[in-house]
């Protein structure tokens, strides 16, 4: 706090906030909620600096000078001179053209690009040629066209890539707040997204980081969600969302999947007040909007959780009954299949009746599952406090031991953890400080079941953002379904400081029992 008011005791962010504003414009881009927050602070710091004569450190970004950022960033800093009488170092101008590149955006300005032919020389663009060879080649891998939808995936794509890719070359870190939501719900998408990305890297000469890669794979979530859309008369939609566009692009489309809703527009909290009240039926956001009525603002997390579910489907139509729906789509899959080999007499009668074969089997299977709660896995038999591991493997070692003992996974088990360390990279390093091991249930899983250790002296796992690792989670699953409602019971956890720091520290299990049982409801 004391450095805070440090920075902005003699700032005039009235002017700062002018000055991001018209950037914005003139780069014909609205940046997130964050990023323009970040820009208020740097721009605060440049001020202090040059106040008290401090030169900052040259970055040697001659070969970027012609570009709009720099103009830009040229611009902002002789407004601030010429406004408060100051003398800003020239190569600040560098720092500020380097945050403009980096900064998240919440929506470009399409409406100023019409790509006709006198914008044709933005798709001979070399960073939009990447994206829609990244675009190709996801078709392929998915085994899908996006249709119609692929130059809008392709356009939302590069505007993140411009940011992106000065993020990576310049080593400015953006960690994605739902990583691991997007690692235990889009996994496969995310490696595929991986394999395109190769693409990029070539392109840029630089290895992309796994967070800027769940960025990218939540464009082409959002790009297949749109593909399946069904249009009808919807509840009109404000989308408030304070991160960036990838984030916003997905929820949107989500919503429109699950929903009857039209999403008027994606603002950041800056713009929500320049949105006419007549214009929408609904306010979403996944931020706080301190001043708004309750009646027209719910506020949901970005990737939609069980008790956002239970929110929207109060105040929103379901497009259909989520049952029907999968029943439906896995029907006219397989009716498709049938009619490559054979005549259909009656295709609403073969549709009827398959519907009703797969209702009753899903009844059956729903008579015989149990749901299993995070305590129901974690017990005192599964759970180890400070053990001391001289390094990954022992620590992985460890975590499989306690379900090895109980004869719930193979020896096999602890091997495929490790082999998967060893191809992927430490994306299971999930969260600072926590590892969540696991591998595919044909890897040795007899029964679903769980372990917790924590470690005496951290290890590290390699991951450059989340090491060193104290808490080691281990997940044996048996499918796909059975131990989702477990999982979420523990994100909670991890989302609880306060609680993650008691188990993190616990000396005796009760502690942690605890916590766990106060999570599994």
């Amino acid at each position: 706090n004391l450095l805070f008011e440090e920075i902005f005791s003699e700032a005039d962010l009235s002017l700062l906030d002018e000055l991001i504003c018209q950037a914005e414009t003139e780069l014909e881009r609205k940046f997130s909620d964050k990023a323009y927050c970040q820009l208020v602070i740097y721009l605060a710091t440049v001020l202090r600096r040059a106040d008290q004569g401090i030169d900052s450190l040259d970055l040697h970004v001659d070969n970027m000078k012609k570009s709009i950022e720099f103009s830009t960033a040229q611009q902002i800093v002789e407004r601030l001179e010429q406004e408060l009488d100051v003398r800003i170092a020239p190569s600040e101008t560098d720092h500020i053209m380097l945050y403009l590149l980096g900064a998240k955006v919440i929506k470009t300005d399409h409406s100023r690009l019409n790509w006709d032919k006198s914008h044709a020389h933005v798709r001979h663009d070399k960073l939009y040629l990447v994206a829609a060879a990244m675009t190709d080649e996801m078709e392929k891998l998915c085994g899908t066209e996006f249709g119609k939808e692929k130059r809008r995936i392709v356009e939302d794509l590069t505007t993140h890539l411009r940011s992106a890719v000065y993020r990576v070359k310049y080593r400015i870190l953006q960690v994605n707040p739902v990583y691991v939501e997007v690692r235990n719900k889009y996994n496969e998408m995310f490696l595929r997204t991986k394999q395109v990305t190769g693409r990029l890297e070539k392109y840029i000469k630089e290895k992309v980081d796994v967070q800027e890669i769940s960025y990218l794979t939540m464009h082409f979530v959002a790009g297949l969600e749109r593909v399946k859309q069904i249009t009808h008369d919807k509840t009109r939609i404000i989308l408030v969302c304070g991160t960036g566009i990838g984030t916003a692009s997905m929820l949107a489309h989500r919503l429109m999947n699950e929903f009857n809703v039209k999403i008027i527009d994606t603002v950041s909290c800056r713009g929500l007040g320049l949105v006419p009240k007549d214009k929408y039926d609904l306010i979403i956001s996944t931020v706080d909007l301190p001043g708004y009525d309750q009646d027209y603002y719910l506020k949901v997390h970005p990737f939609l959780g069980e008790d956002d579910y239970k929110k929207l489907q109060q105040r929103l139509n379901l497009r259909f009954p989520s049952a029907n729906k999968v029943e439906l789509s896995l029907v006219n899959r397989l009716i498709g299949i049938v009619e490559k080999y054979a005549e259909i007499n009656d295709r609403q009668q073969l549709q009827y009746e398959m519907m009703y074969e797969i209702k009753r089997h899903n009844e059956r299977r729903m008579e015989r599952r149990f749901e299993y709660m995070l305590n129901d896995l974690l017990t005192r038999e599964t759970i180890r406090l400070n053990l001391s591991c001289a390094n990954w493997k022992e620590a992985v070692a460890a975590g499989t031991a306690l379900l090895e003992e109980k004869k719930w996974v193979s020896s096999g088990y602890k091997e495929a953890i490790i082999n998967n360390f060893t191809e992927f990279g430490p994306y299971m390093v999930v969260a600072p400080g926590i590892v969540l091991a696991h591998a595919r249930p044909e890897r040795g899983v007899k029964k679903l079941a769980m372990s917790l250790i924590t470690l005496q002296t951290p290890v590290n796992f390699g991951h450059e953002l989340n090491d060193p690792v104290k808490l080691v989670i281990t997940l044996a699953a048996i499918d796909n379904e059975t131990h989702l409602k477990a999982l979420s019971q523990l994100m909670e956890v991890f989302m609880n400081q306060k609680d993650l720091d008691t188990i993190v520290n616990a000396t005796n299990k009760d502690d942690v029992i605890e916590i766990l049982k106060k999570h599994s409801k």
